[in-house]
């Protein structure tokens, strides 16, 4: 059997190459080549294939902006300025374990890490295991519990005093063997 190759056989061949073309093209520039790179103060910076710039979905209390940038330098610098002006600190209080109750009012978070409290004091991020939620059962609970050792404690050193003043001041002389050591 003979087949007759046509003009029109060609032209659909071509036209269907032409579509799937378009279509990869298509595809490639709508799908989203991200890769990411680092992670700059809990926002992720990519590098996006499809504007060969560094882009980053910057979120931060409900608020969010995108930006592109050829450095990453500059979306470091727009994610600092951005948290800058969109972090609203809500100040709370906490109760710091030590040896006593110690409820303190933090007012501030430096940029660094540092929480400010209300009396001027300062706790790095390495001590922010010592801060508990300020549950005042609880923290009414310690206080009892530390008004009755320190009562403990007082009466433990009143009885001890009276234990010693009651002890009898001993003559060693009699126990010391040579007469040299004697004084």
């Amino acid at each position: 059997m003979l087949f007759f190759i046509n003009a029109s056989f060609f032209k659909n061949i071509f036209k269907n190459i032409f579509l799937f073309q378009n279509f990869i093209y298509l595809c490639g520039k709508y799908i989203n080549m991200r890769y990411p790179i680092k992670e700059h103060k809990g926002q992720t910076i990519y590098y996006d294939d499809n504007y060969d710039k560094f882009v980053c979905d910057i979120e931060l209390n409900d608020n969010l902006k995108s930006t592109k940038r050829n450095k990453i330098e500059d979306v470091e610098k727009e994610i600092d300025s951005f948290i800058k002006a969109n972090y609203k600190f809500i100040p709370f209080t906490a109760f710091v374990k030590g040896y006593s109750t110690n409820l303190v009012k933090i007012v501030s978070i430096r940029t660094d890490g540092v929480l400010v409290c209300e009396n001027r004091n300062q706790y790095k991020p390495s001590e922010f295991d010592k801060f508990y939620s300020a549950d005042y059962d609880t923290i009414k609970e310690l206080e009892v519990n530390e008004s009755t050792f320190k009562t403990a404690k007082n009466n433990y050193d009143t009885r001890k005093k009276e234990l010693h003043d009651r002890l009898v001041k001993m003559d060693m002389s009699s126990y010391i063997l040579n007469p040299i050591i004697k004084q």
